[in-house]
This record gives structure tokens, C-alpha cells and sequence, in this order.
């Protein structure tokens, strides 16, 4: 359904949208509206949403390294035909198309895509008395794929999740990650299939399609997949005990917010553009 074919009702409720400063939970699909009407700043935090989205989906996909041409492809992509997008219905398939074909399936990330940071904070999180949560060692396995699904489907979703938040609570408290998401509890909770996602453990793969249109309307955990992921992704293919490699883990979250600000300001310019093409 476009603008021009909405009920006068629902006019009437959209044109009052740009006068209202946008928010930070809004749905993305409002603030496509609200885009759509004039308001700059709802684009701008529409470019935001997606470029997280974009880099925690693709990051997961395949790994920091590998990830970053594909993330700037995606963006790229985004900046240059999210204008073409006429309704808002469109959204979520446009985004998985840019999506699929940035960053498709790839497997397991590469052992060379593991910062020695990385995995010397995970090794010493693992072996810390007591441990942060009963569970973390459930936790290790199951991302590294060692724990038979048998079992996996025993453990309440809720406990994975709650040893994911732990693990990173004592990874910014113990060792100084810069974490900015570490709730006490899960921040929703439909939440808890995360662990599922970021280990790449869905039985189905619509079901992390489903999980993955879900998160563009989530920014607080796309912000919180995004920085957990090369740790997760080091969990999926595993403690390294000799020649880990040396990368420093520090791009791994000062790089990811340098990378933020630079397809920010690419994205946000390609929307103006594209508003002042598209809208009366």
C-alpha cells in the first residue's frame, strides 16, 4: 500500500509524522514513512538501523575479516536503490534480496579470521572458578558444534541465553571488552533463540530467515550480535591451542565503529538523494 493510496484516515495520521522527532524504537517501518514525508532525521536513523542490521547479520555470516567487503557491497547496494523501495511492504523482502546477495551462506568462519584477543579472553573466561554461570560450559560446546542436538534441546533457551549475557558481562568487567550491551537479563524475550542464530544451529534455514527479519526492527540486539560476533564466531570454530593468529581483536569493535560513522555518512547522503528524487 503507497502514500498516495492510503485511506484519508491513515493520511492524515502520516502527515503528522514528520513534525515528531523520530525515536530509537521505532519500527522501521515507520520510520520509512516518516522518511518518505520529509523527515531528514528518520532517514537518517533508517540509514543507522540498516547499517547495523547489515553489519551484524553479515559478521555472523562470515566472519569480521571476510565480512567487510561484503558489508560495504551491502550498504553500497543499499545507499544506491533503497529509494526504488515504493511501499512498505517491500521492505523486509528488498533487504533479505541485498542480504542474500552480499553474504550468502558460507559455513564456518575461518580460523585466520580469529583475533589472538579473541580467543585468549574466551579461554580464560572458560576456565575462571567459579564459573560466571552454570551453564557456560553448555554454552562452549554448543557453538562449537560438540553438543548433540539431543542434548541442546534439553537445555532451556533461556539458560543459554542467560550464560551468553554472563560470558560477556565478565569479558568487559574482567578483561576490558568494550561491550556496550550486557544486561543483567535478556533484553527480549524473544531473544532467546540468539544463541541458535549465532551458532548456526537452526534445524531450518527459514528459521533464521524469520529470526533474521525480526532483527531489523530490533537495533539494541543487532548492536549486541554485531559486538559479540567475532567471540561467537571464535566459539563456532573453536579454541585455537597452538600459533593463534595475530590479529588484534581491537578492530574488532573500534574498527566496527569506524566502519559505522563511514557507511553512515554514505548511506544518510544516498537517502537525501533519493528523497529529493522521489518525494513531491
Amino acid at each position: 500500500m503507497t502514500l498516495s493510496s492510503m485511506p484519508s484516515s491513515e493520511q492524515d495520521s502520516a502527515v503528522a509524522r514528520p513534525a515528531a522527532e523520530p525515536k530509537s524504537t521505532d519500527r522501521i517501518e515507520e520510520l520509512y514513512l516518516r522518511w518518505k514525508l520529509g523527515n531528514q532525521a528518520a532517514g537518517q536513523m533508517l540509514a543507522n538501523r540498516f547499517s547495523q542490521w547489515f553489519g551484524a547479520v553479515i559478521t555472523i555470516r562470515m566472519g569480521t575479516t571476510r565480512g567487510q567487503q561484503p558489508l560495504q557491497n551491502a550498504c553500497a547496494r543499499f545507499s544506491q536503490d533503497f529509494g526504488t523501495v515504493d511501499t512498505v511492504e517491500k521492505i523486509h523482502l528488498w533487504a533479505h534480496s541485498v542480504l542474500k546477495g552480499a553474504a550468502p551462506e558460507t559455513g564456518k568462519p575461518q580460523n585466520d579470521d580469529v583475533p589472538a584477543e579473541v580467543a585468549t579472553a574466551l579461554r580464560k573466561a572458560k576456565n575462571l572458578k567459579p564459573a560466571p554461570h552454570p551453564n557456560l560450559g553448555d554454552l562452549y560446546n554448543f557453538y562449537a558444534g560438540s553438543m548433540p542436538s539431543e542434548q541442546a534441546s534439553s537445555i532451556a533457551p533461556k539458560d543459554l541465553l542467560a550464560a551468553r549475557y554472563a560470558l560477556k558481562r565478565q569479558l568487559k568487567d574482567k578483561y576490558g571488552i568494550p561491550f556496550t550491551v550486557t544486561p543483567q537479563r535478556a533484553i527480549n524475550p524473544d531473544a532467546r533463540p540468539l544463541p541458535w542464530y549465532e551458532a548456526r544451529r537452526f534445524e531450518y534455514p527459514e528459521e533464521g530467515t524469520r529470526f533474521e527479519t525480526w532483527l531489523l526492527n530490533q537495533n539494541d540486539l543487532c548492536v549486541d550480535l554485531w559486538e559479540f560476533a567475532p567471540y561467537a564466531n571464535c566459539l563456532r570454530v573453536g579454541l585455537p591451542i597452538e600459533n593463534p593468529p595475530t590479529k588484534s581483536a581491537t578492530w574488532s569493535l573500534i574498527g566496527v565503529t569506524t566502519v559505522v560513522f563511514a557507511l553512515l555518512f554514505l548511506i544518510g547522503s544516498a537517502l537525501l538523494v533519493a528523497q529529493s528524487v522521489n518525494l513531491p
